[in-house]
């Protein structure tokens, strides 16, 4: 047991690669009865880092002023790259929801942000389901732009159409919007001929492909909730376990 590293009173598993020797030099704070209480309390190992980097850097200064380079002996900690969330310490805040769902779902940083709470917590439940809010809503996003470059497409290729102009005659220009219409993916091989090459290209293969469907502004198909901004932090009322709770209820009674 103490090869592997099982029995806690080895510290071998401080040693692990993954594990992270930091200084996390947050102020977020934790409710513990009526005081509030630094979460850097939970951390000692901020100290000890601080202390040897401490330590190195008053005595490189010693041997600056006796005259060395010791600069190249001068090492700093290292420091948390991002402060885990942990400023929304108040229960049922919507700080702390937005904190929940932004944040990583690590064990670390569901501590950091809540100073200790259970997964099955109101809060985490409603972070989950805004966090299920905003990846549908970056989902939608998502189609969104897809359709509107189709859109785009299809307007300078109509427009094109339009002029009536012979095959023979098209600029480089319209020869790549049309090829764009017709080979939304892939048309680089094609934009990228010099213009004769293209231009025997769409007449003789790209020309007598398929139109694509027709596509509707996409402009029309965006919501409040799309157009920007937070999306709201929802109650426990509206969460995926009052839904399931609901279907429950509607079941027994039918």
């Amino acid at each position: 047991w103490e090869k592997g590293g099982a029995v806690p009173l080895t510290r071998a598993c401080i040693n692990n690669p993954q594990v992270r020797h930091e200084i996390n030099n947050t102020t977020a704070t934790y409710r513990e009865g009526d005081a509030e209480v630094s979460v850097l309390t939970r951390d000692p190992a901020r100290w000890d880092l601080s202390l040897v980097e401490a330590r190195n850097h008053a005595l490189v200064d010693i041997i600056n002023d006796a005259g060395y380079k010791a600069d190249v002996l001068k090492g700093t900690a290292p420091r948390r790259p991002n402060e885990l969330p942990g400023e929304a310490t108040e229960r049922g805040s919507e700080e702390r929801i937005r904190a929940l769902a932004n944040g990583s779902n690590s064990h670390g940083s569901l501590w950091h942000t809540t100073g200790g709470d259970a997964l099955n917590g109101d809060d985490m439940i409603r972070a989950q389901e805004l966090r299920r809010r905003q990846g549908e809503r970056c989902i939608r996003r998502k189609e969104n732009a897809i359709q509107m470059a189709a859109f785009k497409r299809q307007e300078a290729a109509d427009e094109i159409l339009a002029l009536n102009i012979d095959d023979d005659k098209l600029t480089g220009k319209q020869l790549d919007a049309l090829i764009k219409h017709k080979v939304p993916s892939g048309h680089n091989q094609y934009t990228r001929m010099k213009v004769p090459d293209r231009r025997q290209a769409y007449i003789n293969d790209i020309k007598q492909r398929p139109t694509p469907p027709r596509v509707e502004d996409p402009g029309d198909n965006e919501d409040d909730d799309d157009a920007g901004g937070d999306i709201p932090v929802p109650s426990i009322a509206e969460t995926q376990l009052a839904r399931e709770r609901e279907a429950m209820w509607q079941a027994s009674i039918s």
